[in-house]
């Protein structure tokens, strides 16, 4: 099983903001000093676009309701 983690902005904060944030954020996560300080502690750092997130996410929501579908996990 992975772990994984996004950082997202509130719904309907507008698009030049999340386009800024993003910006700013991949500079951080992507240099080299922040990604060695990251794998020290077992993770693997990497940036995306907030398109390549919004499909990773939609993505493993299939893929766990499945799982849980097919595990017969009901809530209590």
């Amino acid at each position: 099983m992975d772990s994984w983690a996004g950082l997202f902005a509130p719904a309907n904060t507008p698009a030049d903001i999340v386009a800024r944030l993003n910006a700013e954020l991949r500079k951080v996560i992507d240099d080299p000093a922040i990604k060695a300080t990251i794998a020290n502690v077992g993770f693997e750092a990497f940036s995306s676009s907030p398109a390549e997130l919004d499909a990773f996410v939609k993505a493993q929501l299939i893929a766990w309701t499945r799982m849980i579908k097919d595990a017969g996990i009901q809530a209590e």
